[in-house]
Parts: C-alpha cells; sequence; structure tokens
C-alpha cells in the first residue's frame, strides 16, 4: 500500500519542479534515528526551493500512535518547510490533525488534499538547510537512480519468461524430429525384414518370431563352433520354432 500511495503522490511531485524520493532519514552517520516515508525538494526559485515533507498512514492504529507521539515528525519536520499527512480513506479524522500538518487522501491510485499544509513556523526557505538532512535526501536519489524500477523488472522478468518458453518449445520440436527420424528408421526396418521374410511382424506374435529367429542365429553359431552334432540338435530346435510359427503364419498368398 505504501507504494501505491508514493505512486500516486509522485503525479503531483513531478520533475522538473520537484524531486521526490522515499525513505529518507533526517541525516547520515549514526547520529540519524527517524525516516519520513517521502521527501519533496522544490527545484524552482521562484517557489521558495521548498522541501515537503510526507508520512504515510494505512492503519488507524498507526496515526493514534503518531498522535500520542509526535516525535518521529517533529525530528524529520524540522528540515521542512511543510509536513503532510498521507493517508488512506477513513484513517485520519479532520479534527485531530494538528494545526501544522497538511492533509492529503490517497484513493484508488489518486490523491486530493484536505488540508492544505501551512508553512511550518521554523521553516525558512531562504535560510541555510542542514547539510546532514541534504546529504540523506541526495543519498536517497542516487540508490533511487541506480536501482532498477518495476515496470524495468517487469520487463526483464517477462523477457526472461519468454526466452525460457522460446526454448522450451525449440527443445520439443528437436524431440518431435528425433522421434520421428527414430519412428522412420524403424518402420523402415520393418518394411524391409517383411519384405525378405514374407511375414508381417505387426500382425503376429511377436515372441514366437524372435524365438525362430534366435533360433537361426543359434545355429548359425554352432556351425561355425560346436561341430555336426550340436549343429544336429539346433537343428531340430529350429525345426521345432519354425513349426509352431507357421501354424501361425499364413500361405505366401495371404501374408498381405
Amino acid at each position: 500500500m505504501s507504494d501505491a500511495i508514493f505512486s500516486a503522490l509522485a503525479t503531483r511531485y513531478m520533475l522538473p519542479e520537484w524531486v521526490l524520493v522515499p525513505q529518507v532519514r533526517d541525516g547520515t552517520g549514526f547520529s540519524s534515528s527517524r525516516t519520513a516515508d517521502a521527501v519533496a525538494m522544490n527545484c524552482y526559485p521562484s517557489k521558495g526551493l521548498e522541501i515537503h515533507g510526507f508520512e504515510f498512514k494505512t492503519a488507524r492504529s498507526d496515526w493514534l500512535r503518531e498522535l500520542r507521539d509526535g516525535s518521529k515528525a517533529e525530528t524529520v519536520a524540522q528540515h521542512c518547510n511543510r509536513w503532510w499527512i498521507v493517508a488512506t480513506e477513513g484513517v485520519v479524522v479532520r479534527a485531530e490533525l494538528p494545526t501544522a500538518w497538511g492533509l492529503i487522501v490517497a484513493k484508488d491510485g489518486a490523491i486530493r488534499t484536505l488540508v492544505a499544509a501551512p508553512p511550518l513556523p521554523c521553516s525558512d526557505a531562504a535560510g541555510p538547510v542542514d547539510r546532514s538532512f541534504i546529504a540523506s535526501f541526495l543519498r536517497c536519489c542516487l540508490e533511487r537512480a541506480k536501482a532498477p524500477t518495476d515496470e524495468a523488472l517487469r520487463a526483464a522478468r517477462e523477457q526472461g519468461r519468454k526466452a525460457e518458453r522460446k526454448e522450451l518449445e525449440a527443445e520439443r520440436q528437436r524431440m518431435q524430429l528425433r522421434l520421428n527420424r527414430e519412428t522412420s528408421e524403424a518402420q523402415k526396418a520393418i518394411e524391409e525384414f517383411e519384405a525378405a521374410s514374407g511375414v508381417r511382424i505387426s500382425s503376429y506374435d511377436g515372441t514366437r518370431q524372435g524365438e525362430a529367429f534366435k533360433a537361426f542365429q543359434e545355429l548359425r553359431e554352432a556351425r561355425r563352433f560346436d561341430g555336426i552334432e550340436l549343429t544336429a540338435v539346433r537343428l531340430r530346435e529350429l525345426a521345432d520354432s519354425l513349426e509352431a510359427l507357421a501354424a501361425e503364419v499364413p500361405t505366401v498368398g495371404e501374408a498381405r
């Protein structure tokens, strides 16, 4: 919610007239103790180069604590020409507002002024400003300039997601091409086997066909290494396998 309030406030306190930064401490070093939710400095001499401080309130309980202990506001406001409470609707009752503070209401991404902030009694636009406070303000300006904006972060994340989706799609296409190629090669091998053997592998028991082929391979090995007796045994086993297979295979005229 505080980010939304700051974004709404930034639509009013804009360059080149204003420099608006969030989370400005009352000074630098160990002596600093309090932080303003936002500080804006006017850049036009004709407007007095005023410094405005802002405290955000989104909860009624937080506002009531602020009223009971105004030390935070006083610590930072002493460096400002005007002090504002920027609250969501219903948080601040107008009658409760200290006379030295202004009130801005934030609602639905927009802001409107309910009570104009008067010049603070201790402020003097023409007088010197505490250097430690100015150093804190400038540090916040530089840190904000270096930090990527929310829009830039969203754009970078979206670009990363697009690149990831593109890579995943490319990998899916590569896998599909490889699968198509392997399927085509397997189909070609099946067709060549069927043409040479006259047997349609896709229509019969692949286990029986595999056993017959294995027996044939073993026969070839036996003829090469084991001698005539073992070859005869292998031939009988092959004949049994072929006989079993023949019972399931149609005649040549019926194969297709």
